[in-house]
C-alpha cells in the first residue's frame, strides 16, 4: 500500500524547523551568526520546482518556546543533530499533536534513521542524505515510495528505503537569503565576532563530502554523511558572491565547506575564474596537508582574511591513530605558507582522541605555542572530542560490548554519555585534565571558541570569549 501525506492541510505553508540546541549541550561558534544554508536551499528548491513557500523556523534566533507556539499542522522537516536532538523530539511531539506529518533530517538522522523511526512515533518519516527533493515530493502530496532518500513505516509498521541518491549540483539553485530576515544574524556576528572588522558577513557553500574521507576512510572524529565529494559550478558560486555584494553589501564571506582545496582543479578555476569588481574577504576551512605555496598564494590573492585548519593534536601518534593524514611537521608546514601570504590562522583542535595522555597534552599545547609564534592568530579553537553518530570512531565505541549492550538501540545518547565512555575505554586522561589543558589553551589567543565539553565538568561553553594571553603553567 502507497503512503502519502494527507492533502487535508495541502494549502498549509510547509514548514522548516532548526531545532535550538537541548540544555546543557552547548553551542558552535557561529551558532547564529549566518542563516541555515541547508534549510534555505531546500525551501529555494521547493520553491523553484513547485510554486510551495515554505516557512523557516530557525532555533539559533527564536527560542523553544516561540518555535513550539508557531508550529502547525500540514508538513514539518526538523533538520536534527546530536546537540538539538531533545529539543527536535520535543517539538516533533508538539507538531504531531497539531496534525502536522513530520520528517527528520539532517547528519544525526541520516545515521540513526531506522533507529529513530523504531523509538519516535510522532516522527513519520526521515529523510537521509540530501533532502531537495524528498521535501518537495512530500509537500507535493507524493506516496513516501515516491520520494528518494525517504526512511519510512509502511501501513504494517515495517521500516521501508527508497532510493538513495544524490542531488546534482549543478541543479541547486543560489539560496534566496529573502526568506529570513537577516539583521539577526549579522548582529550576532559582530557581537561574538568583536575582533573582526566586518559587518555585513554572509556565508556560501561550494562543496559537499570530503575526498579524505572518499579515499581513507576519513577522519576518526568525522560525522559526515554525504557520499564521495562534489562541487558546485564555479561560476554560479561567483554569482551567487557577486550577489550577495552588491544586494546586501557582504564585506566577509564564510565558506563552510570542510576543505577548499579537496580537489586542486575545482580550486584553481574557482581561484582564476574570480570577477573583479567582486572583492570581500574570505574565511575558508582548508586540510593542512593540502596547504601548498601555490594555494596559499591563491587563497591571498582572492582575499582570504583568515584560514581555518584542523591542526586536532600536536603528538603524530594521536593524528595517525585518528586517520588525520597529517603529522605535526605537515602542520607547521601550512602554518607557515599561508603566513608569508599574510593570511590569519585560525588554529583547531580536538583533546581525547584515542590514545590522549598528559604527555600528548602537554605536546599538543606547545604544539599550539610554536603555531602562536610563527602566525597571526586572532581565534582558537579547542574542544573536547565528540564521538559522533556517524564517526568511525561511534562506531568503534559501539562495537565495545558493554557499550553496545546499553547504548545500541537508542536513537540518542547524551554527548556526556559518549564521553565518559569513550575517556574511559581509549584515553588515559580524565575529563578535568582535558577541562584543564582546554582552559590554558584558550586563554592564549585573544578570542577563544569550541564546544564539546560534558555540562558537569565546566561551566564553559562554545560560543566564542575574549581572552587575555597569560604564560602557560604546566603542573
Amino acid at each position: 500500500m502507497m503512503r502519502s501525506i494527507c492533502t487535508a492541510s495541502s494549502h498549509i505553508r510547509p514548514q522548516l524547523v532548526l531545532a535550538p540546541p537541548d540544555q546543557n549541550s552547548g553551542r558552535i561558534s557561529r551558532s547564529g551568526c549566518f542563516p541555515p544554508l541547508g534549510l534555505l536551499g531546500i525551501a529555494t528548491w521547493l520553491r523553484e520546482r513547485t510554486g510551495i513557500a515554505a516557512e523557516i523556523l530557525d532555533g539559533e534566533i527564536l527560542d523553544l518556546q516561540t518555535l513550539a507556539a508557531r508550529l502547525r499542522d500540514g508538513l514539518v522537516g526538523i533538520s536534527v543533530s546530536q546537540l538539538t536532538y531533545a529539543n527536535s523530539v520535543a517539538l516533533a511531539q508538539i507538531a504531531k499533536g497539531r496534525g502536522a506529518t513530520v520528517v527528520f533530517g539532517g547528519h544525526h538522522a541520516t545515521a540513526h534513521a531506522e533507529r529513530i523511526l523504531r523509538t519516535q512515533p510522532s516522527v513519520d518519516a526521515v529523510v537521509v542524505g540530501d533532502g531537495e527533493e524528498a521535501f518537495a515530493g512530500l509537500a507535493t502530496g507524493a506516496p513516501y515510495e515516491k520520494a528518494p532518500n525517504l526512511v519510512y513505516r509502511d501501513a504494517e509498521g515495517i521500516i521501508r528505503y527508497t532510493e538513495r541518491r544524490d542531488v546534482d549540483l549543478r541543479a541547486v539553485p543560489i539560496p534566496d537569503r529573502t526568506l529570513v530576515p537577516l539583521e539577526p544574524y549579522i548582529a550576532n556576528f559582530c557581537r561574538q565576532n568583536p575582533n573582526k572588522p566586518f559587518r555585513r558577513p554572509f556565508a556560501v557553500w561550494t562543496q559537499k563530502g570530503c575526498a579524505w574521507r572518499a579515499r581513507s576512510g576519513g577522519c576518526s572524529f568525522c560525522a559526515r554523511t554525504d557520499h564521495g565529494w562534489r562541487a558546485r559550478d564555479v561560476a554560479t558560486v561567483w554569482r551567487e558572491i557577486g550577489m550577495l555584494c552588491r544586494t546586501y553589501g557582504a564585506d566577509y564571506i564564510w565558506e563552510l565547506s570542510d576543505d577548499i582545496l579537496s580537489d586542486t582543479a575545482w580550486f584553481n578555476a574557482f581561484a582564476e575564474s574570480k570577477p573583479p569588481e567582486v572583492n570581500p574577504a574570505f574565511m575558508f576551512y582548508a586540510r593542512p596537508a593540502h596547504v601548498t605555496s601555490q594555494a596559499a598564494a591563491s587563497m591571498a590573492r582572492l582575499g582570504a582574511y583568515e584560514v581555518f585548519l584542523g591542526i586536532e593534536a600536536g603528538d603524530d601518534t594521536i593524528l595517525r591513530m585518528a586517520n588525520r593524514g597529517i603529522t605535526t611537521a605537515t602542520n607547521l608546514l601550512a602554518v607557515k605558507r599561508l603566513s608569508e601570504h599574510g593570511l590569519k590562522v585560525f588554529p583547531s583542535f580536538v583533546l581525547g582522541l584515542e590514545g590522549e595522555s598528559k604527555v600528548t597534552l602537554r605536546r599538543t599545547e606547545e604544539h599550539l605555542l610554536r603555531i602562536l609564534d610563527m602566525a597571526s592568530v586572532d581565534t582558537i579553537a579547542v574542544c573536547h572530542f565528540m564521538p559522533l553518530p556517524g564517526a568511525p570512531a561511534y562506531d568503534r565505541l559501539m562495537r565495545v560490548p558493554k557499550v553496545r549492550a546499553k547504548y545500541a538501540h537508542m536513537d540518542h545518547v547524551p554527548l556526556a554519555a559518549l564521553q565518559e565512555e569513550w575517556l574511559r575505554r581509549f584515553c588515559h586522561v580524565t575529563v578535568e585534565e582535558l577541562t584543564a589543558t582546554r582552559e590554558r589553551m584558550i586563554s592564549y589567543a585573544p578570542v577563544a571558541s569550541g564546544m564539546g565539553v560534558p555540562a558537569h565538568a565546566t561551566n564553559i561553553g562554545p560560543s566564542m570569549t575574549l581572552r587575555t594571553k597569560v604564560q602557560p603553567q604546566y603542573t
